[in-house]
């Protein structure tokens, strides 16, 4: 009985151990994925202010 007991604490921890992992693991994946969608984002706008500048900077110089 005592042995059947450990073995289940064991396996309990484990599946602990691999759940937390799971989470952990995901969870930075997410801000990852997160980071890369905003760092898009700001080099779209970055892209578009830089052009719009430019735009306007040859508009000036053809007046």
């Amino acid at each position: 009985m005592l042995a059947f007991t450990g073995r289940l604490i064991v396996f309990l921890s484990l599946l602990t151990w691999r759940i937390l992992e799971s989470v952990v693991h995901l969870t930075l994946r997410l801000i990852i994925l997160s980071l890369n969608s905003a760092w898009k984002n700001l080099s779209l706008l970055m892209s578009d202010f830089l052009s719009g500048l430019l735009h306007r900077q040859t508009d000036f110089s053809m007046k």
